[in-house]
């Protein structure tokens, strides 16, 4: 008895992880779809309205109907507490959106846009902004097309880990 029931509990457990899995993966895309919509923000309002950086951030940081807000908010904050220029504000920041299931490329490539921020023209800035916005909607892309079969298949994966388990134990 004591040994069912802990095979149930392992095969559940595996379960919950390639559930959990399948949920990073759909956070990471609402992230990123939040971010591509919010990047045209940006470049508008940095590039076209030719608006202080900080104004454009502290408008999308209040948001919250957007994840992504936590990016902009996060950068804002090491702003107005002296934490550095503005290229090393938004590349923390840019770090700290790990919590959101994005994977170290994704960071990388957000956090490039630092190297722009604030130091060029709006000539500059700009080519910079797109090049993110087509990167970021490529994966977005991917993740889209991916997102369906790979939820199933990571819960799969993970029930077919826990029943392997069970098997061994038994």
């Amino acid at each position: 008895m004591l040994r069912t029931l802990g095979a149930a509990m392992i095969v559940i457990a595996c379960l919950l992880m390639g559930l959990r899995s399948g949920e990073r993966m759909k956070s990471r895309l609402r992230f990123i779809s939040s971010l591509c919509g919010q990047l045209e923000l940006m470049r508008v309002g940095v590039c076209t309205e030719l608006r202080p950086v900080t104004q454009v951030l502290r408008q999308l940081s209040e948001d919250r109907r957007e994840s992504s807000a936590a990016l902009f908010s996060d950068c804002l904050s090491a702003l107005e507490n002296g934490g550095g220029t503005l290229r090393e504000a938004w590349q923390n920041a840019a770090e700290g959106c790990e919590r959101f299931g994005l994977t170290g490329e994704d960071v990388l490539e957000i956090s490039l846009l630092g190297d722009y921020l604030g130091r060029f023209g709006a000539e500059e800035q700009e080519p910079a902004f797109r090049r993110l916005e087509r990167g970021l909607e490529r994966r977005e892309q991917v993740l889209r097309s991916e997102l369906g079969n790979a939820y199933r298949l990571r819960a799969v994966i993970g029930a077919g880990a826990g029943v392997s388990l069970l098997i061994l134990m038994i």
